[in-house]
């Protein structure tokens, strides 16, 4: 198991940092609060994935890149302002949220969700598939970008989330895919595509 899994509760990362890379920090259970500098620039594959008890991460706001499963299996709070990212990776934020081992049936039950909302800035070019994947008390999800390349499943079963305005060229597979609460759907002019499944 890797060294702290248990106990490390906190990390602040110094200035000067412009990059974390893949699974510095992965499956750390204690971790609740991770502190990123205002020079990080990338979060790479994996950096965070499996940081069950993490709730809090200040500094987002300074990223241009979150990699792959950066932030999967967290347990992200509230809103996160991701005011200069760029570009968002496959699985980035998926499945946030405690779970619980049920022995029975062999695998992980969801038992509460707390990422709420999430804004996203005008200079956004990608969400990859999966991104924000069952995030079941996602309701808010604010992109100020004009047009995004948005991947398959990205928002698939965020079953809190009521609205959601896309403007892209392809409105991908599955998108919406259980989203049980979506009321309302703004198509932007640019969307030449919708994928099969997009709001099933």
């Amino acid at each position: 198991s890797p060294i702290g899994d248990n106990t490390i509760t906190k990390v602040i990362i110094p200035e000067g940092v412009k990059k974390i890379d893949a699974y510095a920090f992965a499956r750390l259970t204690a971790l609740k609060e991770v502190v990123l500098p205002s020079t990080i620039e990338a979060i790479e594959y994996g950096a965070f994935e499996g940081c069950i008890s993490l709730e809090t991460v200040v500094g987002l706001e300074n990223v241009q890149l979150i990699n792959y499963a950066a932030f999967r299996n967290c347990n992200l709070k509230g809103t996160i302002k991701l005011d200069n990212v760029r570009a968002i990776g496959d699985y980035a934020f998926a499945e946030n949220g405690s779970y619980r081992y049920d022995a029975t049936n062999g695998y992980y039950v969801l038992v509460s969700s707390k990422l709420e909302g999430v804004v996203l800035p005008p200079e956004l070019q990608s969400i990859g598939a999966y991104a924000f994947y069952n995030n079941k008390a996602l309701k808010n999800v604010e992109v100020k970008a004009d047009k995004v390349k948005y991947g398959p499943y990205v928002f698939a079963y965020c079953t809190a989330l009521e609205k959601f305005t896309m403007n892209a060229s392809v409105i991908p597979e599955g998108a919406f895919m259980g989203c049980s609460e979506l009321q309302e759907i703004v198509i932007g002019n640019d969307v030449n595509a919708i994928g099969e499944n997009a709001f099933m």
